[in-house]
């Protein structure tokens, strides 16, 4: 069929398309190419992050508890466990049955439910609620404060304040202490030091013995590496045999049951008579006063000054020695030494005596 065998309303124009070169086919196909890689890349790109977001949601539920974890602004842990260190290097460990901490809190202040304090020598001092500062390692503690130090020692007070620099452990407000022998200890505060390894006492001390003697004091120091108690300050003794002593200091050798007094020793024996001297010793076993230095018994009619004077409880006997003066209503006199007889108020003299009548 030609074109003239078509009527004229059917001829179509029939026209020569374009052809691409060679350099326009390669463009095409790159850009084609570049195309769709973007539209491969975005949909991983879409798929990774998707996966990440559920990845990172399956992450944080795994670490963190899914109940009592935030409650307002407070984050809340149950069986928290802080470490720290004192100022010599020990470790000191802080546990707790639940912390809670403020979100907005810049200090690190750690509020705690039934502290317990270890340090390292493996003395423990538990409360009813506590304070862990983070930033400086201080714990407070508040009800029903107990320290139980190594040896056995127990300490209970309202409350208490533990500082790493220096490693010290401070009680307040009604403290009693109960020592591994049997004394027992109340004061206003108490201070232990884990660096010194000693506990002092201050604030209207007293001190009662397993035998029931009884010391009052401004202070006092007990040392663990020598079992020595040091009472400073308006020194007062009572003891259960009934002999009565003051002083400005005193050492309680708890090791070998001794009471050694120093500084204007005043003494009061059960049978009315007084004594003063520079030092006394009080011996627990054997109930015996040993007064030395410039020492003065004064009975009912007059006074004896010797060097020395041991009085024994349990005769009631006092003899002194050591440059006797003798001064009484009777008279004056010297000797080496003197025998007094407190429960019979007899007076003799020996060694080179001589007597002086009124």
């Amino acid at each position: 069929m030609t074109d003239a065998a078509l009527p004229s309303h059917s001829r179509i124009a029939m026209t020569p398309r374009n052809r691409l070169t060679a350099q326009d086919a390669r463009l095409r196909t790159i850009r084609v190419k570049t195309t769709r890689l973007l539209l491969v890349g975005g949909a991983i790109v879409c798929v990774l992050a998707l996966v990440g977001s559920v990845v990172v949601r399956a992450v944080q539920v795994a670490a963190l508890p899914t109940t009592d974890i935030v409650e307002g602004e407070n984050l809340i842990i149950d069986t928290p466990r802080f470490v720290g260190r004192a100022k010599d290097g020990s470790k000191i460990v802080v546990t707790a049955e639940k912390a809670t901490r403020s979100m907005s809190e810049e200090s690190g202040a750690v509020q705690l439910v039934k502290p317990v304090l270890e340090t390292a020598d493996g003395s423990k001092a538990t409360a009813d609620l506590g304070v862990w500062s983070q930033d400086s390692q201080n714990l407070s503690l508040t009800g029903n404060v107990i320290l139980n130090r190594q040896g056995g020692d127990v300490a209970t007070a309202a409350t208490a304040e533990w500082t790493s620099v220096p490693a010290v452990l401070t009680m307040r407000d009604g403290v009693t202490l109960r020592r591994q022998n049997g004394d027992q200890t109340t004061s206003t505060t108490a201070t232990w030091s884990s660096d010194a390894s000693q506990l002092s006492v201050d604030g209207n001390v007293t001190i009662t013995r397993l035998s029931g003697d009884r010391a009052t004091a401004n202070s006092a120091t007990w040392a663990a590496d020598t079992g020595q108690l040091a009472i400073v300050g308006n020194v007062n003794l009572v003891r259960t045999t009934g002999e009565r002593a003051t002083s400005g200091r005193a050492i309680w050798r708890t090791d070998i049951g001794a009471l050694e007094l120093n500084e204007a020793v005043g003494i009061s024996l059960p049978s009315g008579e007084s004594a003063s001297a520079q030092t006394a010793r009080f011996s627990e076993q054997s109930g015996d006063l040993l007064l030395s230095g410039n020492a003065l018994v004064s009975f009912a009619t007059g006074q004896a000054a010797s060097a020395r004077a041991l009085y024994q409880g349990s005769t009631g006997r006092l003899t002194g020695d050591g440059g006797i003066t003798i001064t009484s209503n009777l008279g004056n006199g010297r000797a080496a030494s003197y025998v007094y007889e407190t429960r019979t108020k007899r007076l003799s003299l020996s060694g080179d005596a001589r007597l002086s009548l009124r």
